[in-house]
């Protein structure tokens, strides 16, 4: 079911059951969430930001529906209270613009997380409240026509912040303050929010970037930065985090913060190597390409490091991380207390334990960046942190984690998302500086020019087309104002109810795959609109388009992208079951909005990026003139920093263009045989 389609529903759902639920059963929504937690999520928020506008609206019956149970109680309950306007105080800023808001990667990460971990929270403490059960039947319906996220979500959002920092060289200090690319969001993170982005992406194989990530976490605890740690706002067993992100009710002091590694020297070393270490951590990051632990990030992977990586026994033993939430087999949440009853945390005697909060914080840090150094087969790292530890706690189970590494030593491999793995190619930096908007300079590029043209086309002649060279050979054309605000809107009211998660492939298979986030859906060219578009797209390039394929329409989602690659298929047979008659000979790249910051598509072989303006389109051919691949045409579409991409994408073949285009006598394809 689509965004709009549920945020319709929700909103229906929600005058009904106001008009009839006395103000004790307004608690419903704890059932809801009981019940949706053990329901299957489809609904993918983080590949799209067109889905995540659902969620703030149904925290803002959250946050109506527990502050009526709030109201209805005679217990005190004050900690709920502040939650609830520690949320309200983001969603407030949410609803003045909330385009905006959601378009800023951070804000959206915090909501997802609010939604998969915070309120869920809040029900394993009012799940057994016998006025819930005469809900089930109305929330049974509400669960089914508005699945939220999972905890997929929350590793896809931080993946998503993960793949903007590799792109745009976004420092984690600045992320972490709410800066991005030298603005300020008034975003920033807490401790605990940057302990779970890095905790996401250790759980998603993203160790280089976790380290970061959780080595600020260990520099806020060392430093005693108490503005950033606190014991409310987020909502988890003992109600440890941060929502407000500006205010806690309780702050840990220096003195407090100085005995965290048992003595004033060892922390102070501890505090130097970590500045040492963080200092080149990016460089490591960015120069070391290992490819041994080949991950193509499917579906199939997905599922198996729900199932392996979030609770790690299968995979660490007894080493497995305290983490702050945890799930069993069955999608629900664990009661941290349940863990921490067999953990040896409970028994640590260090003079942390007056803020058991930070000391949590602490404990579960320095657990996850052992395992991430051994991931990454940093052994003398690993030690360091092992040795924090057991400083703290003499009994840990990680004790005889050193002896683990001796056993596992020759298994240890460092693991890289796709998007690292680019790197080794020879155009990765100038595929990275055209996303900044950044180009190489070129004599030819003075050559190029902005020109009205008519085609010789008739529907021109009285409205001549804006066009812009961006490259002469291989030619790469825009056409500036060619579809209207009513055109757009038109074609995302239509796609609105077909939006599914983008899929890559070749003639026959595509797969889901991070090399490519967005959701799309697909048009036929029957309403007025798409027939506009046909004819104009026909008239431009000349072709027949009745070997094209329906028109694709796609919005991009936290850190979205699409990797480099050719829009030819590679493995394309004449005689495969295919709809089409030859291979994509050209493409037509709408841009269906503006984006505030990122989302360029980039040519890096040939020096070239088109900025997405609203209602232009990109032109260029896939195919020599010999019909051979063009191999100069790779491209990719940049991650969106700040902002929502929307694009539509027409793919014409080659086939029955005989006339419009005939084959050249010579053959071409020398252009790009040093590819």
């Amino acid at each position: 079911m689509t965004s709009q389609a549920q945020l319709q529903i929700v909103t229906k759902r929600k005058l009904n059951l106001n008009g009839k639920i006395g103000p004790t059963l307004h608690c419903h929504l704890a059932l809801f969430f009981i019940t949706l937690w053990t329901v299957t999520c489809q609904a993918e928020y983080f590949s799209s930001i067109d889905s995540i506008p659902v969620l703030a609206i149904a925290e803002e019956d959250l946050i109506e529906w527990y502050g009526n149970f709030l109201d209805s109680q005679e217990q005190d309950f004050a900690v709920y209270r502040n939650f609830i306007e520690r949320v309200k105080e983001e969603h407030e800023l949410a609803l003045e613009d909330p385009e905006a808001y959601l378009g800023n990667p951070i804000n959206a990460y915090k909501l997802i997380k609010r939604t998969v971990v915070d309120w869920a929270a809040i029900v394993g403490n009012v799940r057994n409240s016998t006025a819930l059960q005469a809900l089930k039947a109305n929330l049974t319906s509400l669960t089914s026509a508005m699945p939220l996220p999972d905890i997929s979500e929350l590793r896809g959002a931080a993946k998503g912040l993960g793949r903007l920092q590799t792109m745009y060289n976004l420092k984690t200090p600045d992320l972490a303050d709410g800066v991005i690319n030298g603005v300020y969001y008034g975003s920033e993170l807490s401790a605990h929010k940057c302990f779970e982005i890095g905790s996401n992406l250790f759980e998603a194989k993203e160790y280089p970037l976790a380290k970061e990530w959780l080595q600020l976490v260990l520099k806020l605890i060392y430093k005693g930065e108490t503005a950033r740690i606190k014991t409310s706002g987020d909502f988890h067993g003992d109600f440890d985090g941060d929502v407000g992100d500006d205010v806690g009710d309780e702050e840990i002091t220096e003195p407090e913060a100085n005995e965290v590694s048992g003595t004033e020297d060892k922390k102070q070393q501890t505090k130097e190597a970590l500045d040492a270490e963080m200092s080149r951590n990016r460089a490591e990051y960015d120069n070391e390409y290992d490819n041994d632990d080949d991950d193509d990030d499917d579906d199939d992977d997905d599922e198996d490091y729900v199932m392996e990586d979030l609770i790690y026994e299968p995979r660490y033993g007894v080493f497995a991380p305290v983490v702050l939430y945890d799930w069993d087999e069955n999608g629900n949440i664990i009661n941290q207390t349940d863990i921490e009853k067999s953990d040896s945390l409970n028994n640590a005697t260090s003079a942390f334990d007056k803020d058991s909060l930070t000391n949590k914080l602490l404990n579960e840090t320095l657990e996850y960046l052992a395992l991430t150094s051994l991931e990454l087969g940093e052994r003398k790292e690993t030690e360091i942190y092992i040795n924090e530890i057991l400083d703290i706690n003499p009994e840990h189970a990680f004790k005889d984690l050193l002896l683990f590494m001796n056993i596992k030593e020759s298994q240890n491999r460092a693991a890289f998302d796709s998007l690292i793995d680019l790197q080794r190619y020879e155009w990765f930096a100038n595929y990275s500086r055209l996303c900044q908007g950044e180009q190489v300079e070129q004599k030819e590029r003075h050559q190029l020019k902005c020109k009205l043209d008519t085609h010789n086309h008739p529907l021109f002649i009285l409205a001549p087309l804006r066009k812009e060279e961006l490259h002469a050979d291989p030619e790469i054309v825009v056409y500036h104002g060619l579809l209207s605000d009513k055109h757009i809107v038109d074609i995302l009211e239509q796609s609105e109810a077909h939006m599914v998660r983008s899929r890559v492939g070749g003639v026959d298979e595509f797969t889901v795959r991070d090399v490519r986030v967005s959701q799309q859906a697909w048009l036929t060219y029957h309403s007025p609109t798409l027939k506009y578009i046909h004819r104009t797209v026909s008239a431009i390039s000349g072709f027949d388009l009745s070997n094209a394929e329906d028109m694709q329409v796609a919005n991009y989602g936290i850190g979205g992208q699409y990797d480099p690659h050719h829009d030819f298929f590679d493995n394309f047979d004449h005689k495969a079951k295919s709809p089409w008659i030859g291979n994509r000979i050209a493409t037509h790249l709408f841009f269906a909005s503006d984006v505030e910051q990122g989302g360029y598509t980039v040519f890096p072989l040939l020096n070239v990026y088109a900025k997405p303006v609203k209602g232009s389109m990109v032109m260029w051919h896939n195919l020599h003139k010999s019909l051979d691949r063009d191999k100069r045409m790779l491209h990719a579409g940049c991650p969106v920093v700040k902002g929502t991409k929307r694009i539509c994408n027409i793919w014409v073949h080659s086939g029955y263009q005989e006339f419009s285009h005939p084959c050249g006598l010579v053959n071409d394809n020398y252009k790009s045989a040093h590819i």
